[in-house]
């Protein structure tokens, strides 16, 4: 044990041994931009609240982090395999619940195209096949978008991606604004494609970061949750939407009625 509460490392160190600075105080640290490899419990039981990983790091060993305070962590852009415990179990709880509601929000997203159908198809007089095409321009967008997608991952990192995903999708969102005031069905597809754009990006973000979220042997366990909330979503938002939409029928019928007599 030493007294350091600060390490700084300069650009000529490339590694930090097994338990290098292992039960120390430290309550700031800074990597250099040569750092390629954390051994393990590097960092065990410090005092560290805040970690900024640099590109130049590709393996961070077990337990080198945990026991740590963490709450704010920055990974620059570096493909970086984290060991099983390298964080401690709040920060991997609070990602993967982050994570959950990602997945949360495109199966709710997904899933309420289909009760767009009947309704798209009446307030635009379409026939079956153009009515259809409401629910396949989401999925024509994921086809489009999936090459990109992983384009832009490699260039800005999972995380960027993520936000720039939820981004997208919502001026996708917006674009319903104009469409349901002129009514204009090529209009509503193109908010419906910007959305699975947005989507696509997200998805392909998510799926992978969810895997280094914990031990890798749990990792299908993880998946399997993100899973289930996105169909829980799905059945969700098909009711909530068609709860909505039999709502607002209602009050129209009976508006019209009042109106009449």
């Amino acid at each position: 044990e030493t007294p350091l509460t600060t390490v700084s490392t300069g650009n000529g160190v490339t590694s930090i041994g097994v338990s290098a600075f292992h039960n120390t105080p430290l309550t700031q640290l800074t990597l250099g931009n040569a750092i390629t490899t954390i051994g393990e419990q590097a960092f065990y039981n410090n005092q560290l609240t805040a970690l900024i990983i640099p590109e130049s790091v590709t393996s961070i060993g077990n337990s080198a982090f945990q026991n740590n305070p963490i709450t704010e962590l920055t990974i620059n852009n570096a493909p970086v395999a984290i060991a099983a415990s390298s964080l401690t179990k709040r920060d991997t709880f609070i990602s993967i619940v982050i994570i959950g509601l990602l997945f949360f929000i495109f199966g709710f997203v997904t899933w309420i195209n289909g009760a767009l159908i009947p309704f798209m198809k009446t307030i635009n007089e379409l026939t079956s096949a153009q009515s259809y095409l409401v629910a396949s321009a989401s999925y024509i967008s994921f086809v489009v978008m999936a090459l990109p997608a992983s384009y832009i991952l490699g260039k800005i990192g999972y995380r960027k991606g993520m936000s720039l995903g939820l981004f997208v999708m919502a001026i996708g969102a917006l674009v319903f604004i104009p469409a349901a005031e002129a009514r204009t069905y090529w209009v509503f597809l193109s908010g419906i494609f910007i959305q699975g754009m947005g989507m696509t990006l997200l998805q392909t973000a998510s799926n992978p970061y969810i895997t280094i979220l914990g031990p890798m042997e749990s990792a299908a366990k993880r998946i399997a949750i993100m899973g289930i909330a996105n169909k829980v979503a799905g059945a969700l938002g098909s009711l909530i939407f068609g709860a909505i939409l039999l709502y607002l029928v209602l009050v129209y019928t009976l508006f019209s009625f009042h109106i009449v007599f």
